[in-house]
């Protein structure tokens, strides 16, 4: 009884905080005065053995949990289907949304499906000449611009033989930009989940635009070293952010599903937060588990030690072993970025990622601009870049045997940081001779670790020094997959959720007259 108070009391103190947000962000209220909130529910597979988003589909039919829905909440304003993804997504009110689905089986875990959002980028013009520049003594490359453009490695790869394609998930990308145009995956319908009727692909942000072109980089400047297989790298971008930046949980675990149906080898995440994610943990563990797929991720811009606090999805990394996580570190120097999050146990490895200036990519302003944008988001394409020309080397690694070739081949050691500053050149030539071992340990299920908390998914870095957004949330209101979906005893337990809607009831009610008064008063 005691644990069933205390997890009640935890989540009573967590709607506190995330209500406070929500507030002075884009709350919205139904006709009786309450707030709206979107919900993942996971389905339940009926098999424990197989819990994976993508077998989902497959063992449960998610469009009769959405009828069910449709018929037992009162005050649900829609419910949306994510058949591929195994979730259904739910929006209305609150507490007739988890009443409904107490009494209903099937159900592994629900989480508020809150926004994911990038701070809002301060970009600063570049010349197109430095975009290589910086590579050359902080990752031991040694070409240069000329170099690049004379091998004209901006040619469309001949995939005849295979490509390794890396999927870029944030805002999109503007496909017509000299630099990148000519190794950008064609788009198809499903590439922007932003916009389901999109016929091309567009990123009226920039972030995203500019996180590709370092992915670019990375391959060209390997081709005029020599590693010519890199040629074969192209660039995926999946859509999960508009033009303010801001997106939901659930577009970025649709644009990962998106990502591994397209035969994505790599991931870029430039984003993180401090909440834990069911769902997005699943879709990640289940694409390395499963695909093979190699995460490099940012560890964030907060300046925190990640050692006793926790940046995700990059803190999955001590438990996904096909997940990097990056930190930045100034250009030209072993200086660790003062806005870069960082860890001893934690952060894996750093790469450039400022300074002032900005590490230089491609702008959206026209198909030849260039801009300057630092934080950790800049330093994780460039990693991803070098996992994709690892892949190209030697296909038969496996994105744990990547990892270990990255991490262990670093330029010297830092104690910030588990493994140190990357090293391309040193990584791309332990590649050659290294021989497959075949040894790939299995990610783990979630309930082990996972967490219930409050707090935000934003972009690790682009735009100002140091700028980190604090927007939206993910508050898990159920653990990983401990439930037991019975008949009519529902995945919550009868006493918790009771408990639970009198504290909410109150909470509401109270709230409410709050926000009467401030109206009387204005």
């Amino acid at each position: 009884m005691k644990g069933i108070v205390l997890s009640v009391a935890v989540l009573f103190l967590t709607l506190l905080t995330t209500s406070t947000y929500a507030q002075n962000s884009d709350e919205r209220y139904n006709e009786d005065g309450l707030p709206v909130k979107r919900f993942i529910v996971a389905v339940d597979s009926g098999d424990s053995s197989q819990l994976g988003v993508q077998s989902l589909t497959k063992q449960y039919n998610v469009s009769a949990v959405a009828d069910e829905l449709y018929e037992n909440v009162h005050g649900v304003d829609g419910v949306k289907e994510l058949r591929k993804e195994g979730f259904v997504i739910v929006e209305g009110d609150e507490r007739n949304i988890l009443d409904a689905l107490d009494k209903m089986s099937g159900v592994r875990f629900v989480e508020e499906d809150h926004r994911i959002s990038i701070s809002s980028s301060t970009n600063q013009p570049a010349l197109r000449e430095t975009v290589n520049t910086w590579l050359n003594s902080d990752l031991s490359l040694n070409s240069t611009d000329a170099a690049v453009d004379a091998a004209n490695v901006n040619n469309a790869p001949d995939c005849s033989s295979g490509c390794v394609s890396v999927a870029v998930i944030d805002t999109g990308a503007k496909v017509t930009h000299d630099y990148i145009e000519n190794v950008v995956v064609s788009f198809t319908s499903g590439n922007d989940i932003v916009n389901s009727g999109a016929s091309s692909m567009t990123d009226p942000h920039g972030h995203g635009t500019h996180v590709s072109s370092l992915v670019k980089s990375i391959r060209d400047q390997a081709m005029t070293m020599g590693y010519t297989n890199a040629s074969k790298i192209r660039i995926l971008p999946i859509r999960v952010m508009d033009a303010n930046g801001d997106g939901f949980l659930s577009d970025l675990v649709t644009g990962i599903s998106r990502a591994r149906t397209l035969g994505a080898k790599v991931i870029n995440l430039s984003l993180g937060g401090p909440s834990f994610s069911n769902s997005m943990y699943e879709a990640i563990r289940d694409a390395y588990n499963t695909d093979d797929v190699f995460f490099a991720i940012a560890a964030g811009n907060s300046n925190q030690n990640l050692d006793s606090t926790s940046s995700y999805p990059a803190s999955f990394s001590t438990e996904i072993p096909g997940v990097i996580s990056v930190g930045s570190h100034i250009a030209g120097s072993s200086t660790r970025s003062s806005f870069s999050n960082y860890g001893a146990g934690t952060v894996d490895v750093f790469a450039p990622g400022s300074p002032t200036s900005g590490i230089t990519g491609a702008g959206i302003t026209s198909d030849t601009a260039f801009v300057g944008m630092q934080g950790t988001s800049m330093a994780t394409p460039i990693v991803a870049g070098i996992a994709a020309v690892i892949r190209n080397i030697k296909p038969a690694l496996n994105a744990y045997e990547i990892k270990n070739l990255i991490t262990g081949n670093v330029s010297g050691t830092h104690s910030l940081f588990r493994f140190g500053k990357v090293n391309a050149k040193a990584a791309f030539d332990a590649a050659v001779s290294a021989t497959a071992s075949g040894t790939k340990p299995s990610a783990p299920a979630a309930s082990s670790f996972s967490v219930s908390s409050a707090g935000s998914t934003s972009s690790g870095g682009g735009g100002a020094p140091g700028t980190d957004s604090s927007s939206g949330g993910c508050m898990s209101l159920s653990v990983g997959n401990s439930h037991s979906s019975s008949g009519g005893s529902g995945p919550f337990g009868g006493n918790s959720l009771g408990l639970f809607a009198a504290f909410y009831f109150v909470f509401q009610f109270l709230r409410q007259a709050r926000r009467k008064q401030s109206q009387n008063r204005l």
